[in-house]
C-alpha cells in the first residue's frame, strides 16, 4: 500500500462524496453533522450512483495505460491502436507489454 492508494469519488448530480484512505479502511460517506459511514470497498458501486472518480496523477495515467495495453493486444491489427500506443510511449509513457507484473 501506498500513498497512491487514495481515491476521492463523487455522485454525479447529487452532492454526495466518498473518500478511500488506504490507512483508514473502506470508503467513508460523510454525512451531515459529523457523522458518515464507511462502506466496504465490493458495495461502493452498488449504492445506485453514477461516480466520478478522482485519482492522483500517477495512478489514473497508470490506469488508462493498462487499457490502451489491453486494446493494442485485443486489436494488434489496428493501425489507429499502434500509432496511439507509438505516440505515448514516444511521449514518454510506457505501454504495458503483455507479461509484465501488475504494479498496482
Amino acid at each position: 500500500m501506498s500513498s497512491q492508494d487514495w481515491e476521492f469519488r463523487l455522485a454525479e448530480g447529487t452532492g454526495v462524496f466518498a473518500f478511500y484512505d488506504p490507512g483508514n479502511g473502506p470508503w467513508f460517506l460523510p454525512e451531515s453533522s459529523m457523522r458518515g459511514q464507511f462502506i466496504n470497498s465490493g458495495d461502493i458501486n452498488g449504492l445506485g450512483f453514477d461516480w466520478v472518480r478522482f485519482l492522483p496523477a500517477q495512478r489514473a495515467s497508470s490506469e488508462v495505460l493498462k487499457v490502451v495495453a489491453s486494446w493494442r493486444e485485443d486489436h494488434s491489427g489496428n493501425e489507429a491502436v499502434q500509432d496511439l500506443a507509438a505516440r505515448l510511449e514516444r511521449a514518454g509513457y510506457r505501454v504495458p507489454q503483455e507479461g509484465d507484473e501488475d504494479e498496482g
